[in-house]
C-alpha cells in the first residue's frame, strides 16, 4: 500500500512538471509568432522580444511611462519593435538619441535616414505630433 501511493505521488509529480513545462513552451511559441503585441515594461515579453538597443536607450525627453510595440516580420516585412514616447520637443529628442546612436557605433545609412549597425537598423521617427519614436528594424 505505501510502495502504491510512493508511485501516485512520483507520477502526479512527473505530470505537473510536464504540464507546466508544456504551458511554458506554448506561451512562448504564441509571444514568438503572435503578429502583433503591445508590450508592458519590465514585463517577460519585454526581456524576451525588445532588442537589447532598446533597453539600454535612457529615456530622456521622455513625458511619462515608455509604450512598447512588437510587430513580426513576415516575407519582405521585418521585424519592428517600437518605442514610443510624448515628448515635449522632438528635435531635441531626435538630436539627443541620433548623437548617442552614433557615440555607439550606429552609422547613417546613404539609401535612407536609418541609423545601422550590422544586420539591423533604427528608425528616429517624428511624424505624431508631441511623440517620439525609436522604430528598431530587424
Amino acid at each position: 500500500m505505501k510502495h502504491r501511493r510512493r508511485g501516485r505521488i512520483v507520477f502526479l509529480t512527473v505530470a505537473g512538471i510536464l504540464s507546466v513545462i508544456l504551458a511554458v513552451f506554448w506561451w512562448f511559441i504564441t509571444l514568438i509568432f503572435d503578429e502583433s503585441r503591445d508590450i508592458h515594461r519590465y514585463s517577460l515579453a519585454y526581456w524576451i522580444l525588445v532588442p537589447d538597443v532598446i533597453h539600454r536607450l535612457p529615456l530622456d525627453h521622455c513625458i511619462g511611462p515608455p509604450h512598447y510595440h512588437y510587430s513580426a516580420g513576415d516575407g519582405p516585412k521585418p521585424l519592428i519593435v517600437t518605442r514610443r514616447c510624448q515628448t515635449s520637443d522632438q528635435s531635441a529628442a531626435t538630436a539627443y538619441y541620433r548623437t548617442l546612436l552614433l557615440e555607439w557605433g550606429y552609422r547613417v545609412s546613404d539609401q535612407d535616414d536609418y541609423l545601422r549597425q550590422n544586420d539591423h537598423a533604427l528608425e528616429l521617427s517624428t511624424r505624431v505630433p508631441d511623440r517620439f519614436e525609436i522604430i528598431y528594424l530587424w
